[in-house]
């Protein structure tokens, strides 16, 4: 007998400072993830700098995808990192550059 292999949902997300700073991270539960990360628990940048709000999160084919796609992320300017929050971008708009 085989094993099923269980398919698990992953995101990218990007959370707000109080200061206006960007945070991308990746997680297979939001919810939790941002209680870790109100609780101090989830990075030490947010530790340091503090949660305003999630003000993204886009579903991601697996948690290879997620990762590039945050790797990404991480590496664009400010800019752009808030056409992607207001337009509401998905995985795929972004890793293909409709951001700019």
């Amino acid at each position: 007998m085989s094993a099923v292999k269980h398919s698990e949902k992953w995101f990218v997300y990007i959370i707000e400072t109080p200061r206006g700073q960007y945070y991308c991270g990746t997680t297979n539960n939001l919810k939790r993830r941002l209680e870790q990360h109100r609780t101090g628990k989830g990075s030490k940048y947010l530790k340091r700098n503090g949660v305003k709000c999630m003000v993204w999160s886009a579903a991601a084919p697996d948690r290879s995808e997620a990762c590039k796609c945050e790797t990404h992320i991480q590496g664009l300017p400010k800019k752009h990192k808030r056409v992607i929050v207001n337009c509401e971008m998905d995985v795929s708009d972004i890793m293909n550059g409709y951001y700019r």
